[in-house]
């Protein structure tokens, strides 16, 4: 049997009122060489019901089962399986922009081996892309020790998977780590560092991320996002010193974040964030992202519960309509 162009690979759970839009952006193609991979990961909604129905009318739609052991796991069951030339990574509450795969074929005609894209921010009242540094607001072909760039720079792709098509030959073996609940994807990227030599960057929007309450990045604290430290562990372990700094900073940052989450109804997490934080060495001096960043970091210096209160308040700023409107506001001429 002849092999597909493109791996498209869906992890499922408690999907049901999202699939039909995301399976439909998929069929919905002009290039239609692919395959679709959904993996139900033990999910208690109507998400395996809604795939079987449809894989009875749709060859290429593959579905698979199993007891739930995260999005890691189901990730790695499609890539066990996938016999494309290219491997594509889709969440089920998202969906892939009109002809994505036809702009993207065309692109990888220099068999990169990794392609990275950009995405459209969804919700319901607005749509925007992910604002991108100048040096990727154009298609270029880049060596593999420009990956890392590609991935920590601020305005640059991230370590997201669903905004990069793999080559499958160039990832052979490698999974995802079944044991990191939150940036398991950036660890995955940062690994292949070894393993690739040429990264496609692609300025266009070819993948449309839904934002909502349901998702495990938008959900509010839960103690499987502390693996994030884990993952940001292991990664300092895998960077040059170029990225070392700013992956430490970042990952005390992260540490605040989580705590302000477990603040209130998780403290046997918010004190072991709390330790985690006491035992790093040196602390953070300076902040690359902002004056607000870098108050709470000195804040954690000296009274980390009053950094994670501070951070609560920043985040309901943010996520404020007075925020968007003083932003409109400073942005007029």
């Amino acid at each position: 049997m002849k092999s597909p162009y493109f791996s498209i690979i869906i992890p499922v759970y408690n999907a049901a009122h999202f699939l039909e839009r995301c399976l439909t952006s998929v069929l919905d193609q002009a290039f239609t060489d692919f395959e679709i991979l959904a993996v139900d990961d033990g999910s208690t909604d109507a998400s395996l019901a809604v795939l079987q129905q449809l894989a009875g009318n749709v060859s290429a739609l593959q579905v698979f089962s199993q007891a739930n052991a995260g999005v890691s796991a189901a990730r790695n069951t499609g890539l066990k399986v996938a016999r494309g030339q290219y491997v594509l990574f889709l969440d089920p509450d998202d969906y892939l922009a009109a002809d994505a795969l036809t702009i993207l074929k065309k692109q990888l005609v220099s068999r990169p081996d990794i392609a990275c894209f950009n995405v459209l921010l969804a919700s319901y009242n607005r749509t925007y892309a992910m604002a991108l540094n100048e040096r990727f607001a154009r298609p270029q072909l880049l060596a593999a020790p420009s990956f890392l760039e590609v991935i920590f720079t601020q305005g640059g792709f991230r370590g997201y998977a669903c905004n990069k098509a793999y080559r499958r030959a160039a990832i052979q073996g490698m999974y995802f780590d079944e044991h990191v609940a939150y940036l398991e994807d950036e660890l995955f990227n940062v690994q292949l560092i070894q393993r690739v030599t040429t990264i496609l960057c692609l300025p266009e929007p070819l993948y449309v991320y839904w934002q909502h309450a349901e998702s495990l990045v938008n959900s509010g604290f839960n103690p499987k996002k502390i693996t994030a430290i884990q993952a940001v562990n292991r990664m300092l372990t895998s960077v040059p010193t170029a990225f070392q700094t700013d992956l430490k900073i970042r990952r005390n940052r992260l540490i605040i974040e989580l705590a302000s989450g477990a603040l209130r109804s998780h403290r046997q997490e918010f004190k072991q964030l709390r330790a985690m934080y006491c035992r790093l060495s040196p602390r953070c001096q300076h902040w690359v992202y902002g004056p607000a960043n870098r108050t709470i970091l000195r804040v954690a210096n000296w009274h980390f519960e009053g950094a994670a209160r501070l951070f609560c308040v920043k985040e309901s700023l943010v996520k404020s309509r007075l925020f968007y409107w003083l932003r409109y506001r400073s942005a007029r001429p």
